[in-house]
């Protein structure tokens, strides 16, 4: 009808307008290099592992050179990040294989961090992503005791994780997962990374279940190095059926619930606030990663791979700027696409695992286009009074009782 047919060219363009699509023939600023500062580390503490997981892309937490960070080498990153940043705001993650395997150095790097807080107007944050094997009392008291934000791997129900997430005799760990992170998802105070891959792949399920645990939040990823031509078209369907039910969820007020599915409510919040962006995620912009021997990486994903290696900390220079040309190469498959604003290109590692000659990964790119289309019509229908609930959501997200829903 005529009527609809305004509308619909009335909606296009305020989405226009609002840099959430693209006319084809528009000319597109290519993605430039952040002229950005470093701000924030992720130190590979322990390149090695307790785990045997199959997807891991890591070669089993070594990264092709087994061994733990020193404290010489972690206070030289830690002078390398206050030297170079030009914000006071500076963030730490811990990571590795698995960071807890290396604690001593963990604890030395934080009291290091609070000494230079006390004479300097730097303030630090810090996060760490580990499997929750090794994780105690102590070390439950030093991550609340310095607000260390936790993120543990897990991929659903027993038999889920089990299937994947296996120690190094065979053993399953879901059941110690769930024993050692009781306190913390008691207090909500720990999140929840699921991995998906061919066997695992139902998200709504495996998201019910990690709730129903009490996980502050659940963001859900793929193991695509685990997932078959022909089980591709079977995820995206149940990646469709997840975020119908996150709109279930919306249209039921039940922002508690649908307010730890990460991906979706931060895919809304970036239709929300819409913007012209230039920028994905931190790698090789205001973020570096620094392996066990103080060599710096764009991202964690790029350890271990001599091509993607910037330099190091200890000369505190970039020696290799072809690094970073490499992973914010042209993608001409993404000048005419129409979520570009909302995606920026993807996640650089698995554009470089995964690309053709564009340089993007095609079942991100369907999967990405996916969530947006649908977010968008999700956006376009939520009321105002949830609409505003959502909002607040945003602003609060990491204060208890708003994470909480309460």
């Amino acid at each position: 009808k005529r009527d609809d047919s305004a509308q619909i060219l009335s909606l296009l363009n305020v989405l226009t307008r609002e840099c959430l699509i693209r006319s084809s023939k528009a000319e597109l600023k290519e993605m430039s290099i952040s002229k950005k500062t470093i701000s924030a580390l992720t130190l590979m503490v322990a390149q090695e592992c307790n785990l045997r997981c199959k997807y891991c892309y890591g070669e089993g937490g070594e990264y092709s050179n087994r061994g733990k960070m020193n404290i010489e080498t972690a206070k030289a990153a830690v002078d390398f990040l206050v030297a170079n940043a030009e914000t006071d705001e500076l963030k730490i993650a811990f990571l590795g294989g698995e960071p807890l395997m290396n604690m001593p150095v963990i604890t030395e790097t934080v009291n290091y961090c609070h000494e230079i807080e006390k004479n300097t107007a730097k303030k630090f944050s810090y996060t760490i992503t580990t499997n929750a094997i090794l994780l105690n009392d102590e070390i439950r008291d030093f991550i609340i005791k310095n607000n260390i934000v936790c993120q543990i791997s897990i991929d659903g129900d027993k038999k889920g994780n089990d299937l994947n997430r296996l120690s190094v005799d065979g053993r399953g760990s879901y059941d110690r997962i769930i024993s050692n992170t009781e306190q913390l998802r008691n207090k909500q105070l720990v999140s929840a990374r699921a991995t998906l891959s061919a066997q695992n792949m139902d998200y709504k399920n495996i998201f019910n279940h990690l709730y129903s645990l009490g996980f502050r939040a659940i963001p859900l990823a793929v193991a695509q190095n685990m997932i078959g031509d022909g089980d591709f078209e079977n995820l995206l369907q149940k990646y469709e059926e997840y975020i119908d039910y996150f709109e279930e969820l919306l249209q039921n007020k039940d922002l508690k619930k649908a307010g730890k599915m990460t991906d979706l409510i931060n895919g809304l919040e970036k239709i929300e606030y819409s913007c012209e962006r230039n920028e994905g995620c931190g790698a090789g912009r205001y973020m570096r990663a620094i392996d066990i021997n103080g060599t710096m990486y764009p991202c964690h994903r790029f350890v271990g791979n001599a091509k993607y290696a910037l330099g190091s900390i200890f000369t505190g220079e970039e020696t290799n700027p072809e690094s970073n040309e490499l992973i914010f190469s042209k993608k001409e498959k993404c000048s005419s696409c129409w979520c570009r604003n909302l995606c920026l290109g993807g996640c650089h590692y698995e554009n470089a695992a995964a690309s053709d000659n564009s340089g993007i990964s095609i079942r991100i790119c369907k999967m990405t286009q996916l969530m947006y289309e649908k977010l968008i019509r999700i956006y376009l229908s939520i009321d105002p009074d949830t609409m505003n609930r959502i909002r607040y959501f945003y602003e609060h997200r990491y204060d208890h009782k708003a994470a909480s829903g309460e």
